[in-house]
């Protein structure tokens, strides 16, 4: 008990030592992370908006040399091979005419996987709780530390009259390091809680900015493959199941005309001889 009384003092600075190094790290991490993930989809976008109206529908191959860092690369290699390729059937060949898209983009191109997870988003979200919970400690740290100096300082003394008489003396000297230590201690943790808020104001700005850049790149990539290759398929299978039927009607009433000509002939020569 008398250890972590002794230590009272310095919880306070030791506190605030380790808020001014967390949201420095914040700083210089984060920062750097963005300024990755906002290069990488900044050259992405770019690449894509100069591909516009003569690359529609094209190959995806084509657009590898725009998606080669990660990682954009492995999200593009899954969605890429969710596009499904139009044929047209041209004397026994099948040459593709242009490529569809089977899902929207926003299905592969997620925010969690461009964004949190370079990031690192999942522990910087939780930091200005982190932050307040410390600065929280450091109050109440200063606050135990100015109690236990003005319990002190208003300890009777072995003089029953001396004591009596010095009481209302020794309570107003003690007030001055209490309130010495409160103000500190409040200082603390006005300086945890401001940086808990520039941690938040920082990084939701910037991912807020990430995500925007996210959801222009999908659409982006929804307006260079058009969708409903399904639908498509559909209305072939549909007209030629009609064209197949017409052409079982044709040959029906050919081979019953053929079989009625074929009986009649055979009823002839069966009279005839």
């Amino acid at each position: 008990m008398d250890f972590f009384v002794s230590l009272l003092p310095q919880i306070p600075n030791l506190i605030l030592l380790v808020v001014a190094a967390l949201t420095l790290v914040f700083l210089v991490v984060f920062v750097r992370k963005y300024q990755a993930s906002q290069k990488g989809l900044g050259d992405a976008i770019q690449g894509l908006e100069s591909k516009l109206g003569n690359h529609n529908g094209r190959d995806p191959r084509d657009l590898d040399p725009i998606f080669a860092k990660q990682p954009l690369l492995h999200i593009w290699n899954e969605y890429s091979d969710t596009l499904h390729p139009m044929r047209l059937a041209l004397a026994g060949q099948t040459p593709v005419v242009e490529y569809r898209s089977s899902m929207p983009a926003e299905m592969m191109f997620t925010k969690e996987s461009l964004v949190d997870g370079p990031l690192f988003d999942d522990f910087w979200r939780h930091l200005p709780g982190i932050l307040t919970g410390l600065g929280i400690i450091g109050t109440f740290a200063g606050l135990l530390h100015g109690l236990s100096d003005f319990r002190k300082a208003i300890a009777p003394s072995s003089d029953t009259i001396a004591s009596t008489s010095n009481a209302a003396e020794k309570a107003v000297s003690g007030l001055g390091p209490l309130l010495d230590a409160v103000m500190h201690a409040f200082m603390v943790s006005a300086a945890a809680i401001g940086c808990a808020m520039l941690v938040v104001f920082i990084s939701r700005l910037l991912v807020a900015r990430l995500n925007s850049k996210v959801e222009h790149l999908c659409d982006l990539i929804d307006s260079l493959y058009k969708s409903g290759a399904g639908e498509e398929y559909l209305q072939r299978l549909v007209e030629s199941s009609e064209k197949s039927e017409v052409y079982t009607a044709q040959l029906k009433d050919a081979l019953v005309e053929d079989l009625t000509r074929l009986m009649t002939n055979l009823t002839e020569r069966q009279i005839q001889a």
